[in-house]
């Protein structure tokens, strides 16, 4: 099944630097196959036999505390949602660009306490993946 790992802070001005080609053999050699990374910013996609979401999470921040010396929010969605896919505490879903400024998005954003557990991919990105 393949799936699309997001790291949430990786890269971002300088902190918690994380080489793609390192991070595509960790996950490699943690058994994941067909093993992708997108841009700089924690995009991974790769293939497994069908796991439960929390596993694969726990697999992955482990392979990263390992590999990096350090943990990440990780959220994982499999690479065949459409429109809206809810996985463990996390739900995505696609949204007109001219209204992002009105969504609750734009207020969660702002409040540190939430904004911790939320990584955030442009369209572009999301389109990619």
């Amino acid at each position: 099944m393949q799936y699309i790992a997001l790291l949430r802070g990786i890269n971002v001005g300088g902190k918690r630097k994380v080489q793609m080609n390192l991070l595509r053999t960790a996950f490699e050699d943690a058994g994941f196959t067909n093993v992708r990374t997108y841009i700089n910013s924690g995009n991974v996609l790769f293939e497994t036999p069908e796991t439960e979401l929390t596993e694969l999470v726990a697999v992955c921040d482990q392979l990263m505390v390992t590999t990096f010396g350090f943990s990440v929010r990780i959220a994982i969605v499999t690479a065949d949602y459409e429109q809206v896919a809810v996985t463990g505490q996390f739900v995505f879903w696609s949204a007109p660009v001219k209204t992002h400024g009105r969504t609750r998005w734009a207020t969660i954003v702002k409040n540190k306490a939430l904004y911790q557990w939320i990584t955030i991919r442009n369209a572009n990105t999301a389109r990619k993946l």
